[in-house]
Order: structure tokens, then sequence, then C-alpha cells
């Protein structure tokens, strides 16, 4: 009678290890994942930090060349006037 006790405490224990086991290495592949969603996120990052750095004197010129256009229309204004 205490030996089929022991056995069933330990057919729990063995079950509850089981669950326990896969419980652990569920987090370890969720913590895979996690990690490697991070490094895309931070290559994606540095990619868009990469072409705004490229687009910056981009728009930089292209707000320079608009300035000069509208100074360029308010002088031919001025002149057929």
């Amino acid at each position: 009678m205490l030996q089929d006790e022991e056995d069933r405490i330990q057919e729990e224990q063995s079950v509850d290890d089981d669950y326990i086991m896969a419980l652990e290495n569920q987090c370890v592949e969720d913590l895979a994942k996690l990690v490697d969603e991070i490094a895309a996120t931070r290559k994606r990052i540095q990619e868009l930090n990469d072409l705004l750095a490229a687009l910056t004197p981009i728009r930089a010129s292209k707000e320079k060349e608009r300035e000069e256009l509208i100074a360029f229309k308010a002088l031919l204004i001025e002149k057929l006037e």
C-alpha cells in the first residue's frame, strides 16, 4: 500500500517534470525567435537610417533649387510687368 502511494507520487512527479521540461523548451524556442526578430528589426532600422542619411542631402538640394526657382519666377514676373 505504501509502495503504491510512492509509485503514484513518482508518476505524478514524472508527469509534472515532463510538463515543466516542455514549457522550458517552448520558452527557449520563443526566446530564440525573439532574438531573431530583434536582430532583424535592428538591421531594418540601420537600413532606414542609411536611407535617411542618403536622402537628407537630396532634400536639402531640392529645397534650395525650389527657392531659386521661386526667386527666378518672381524676377520674371517683375520683368514682365
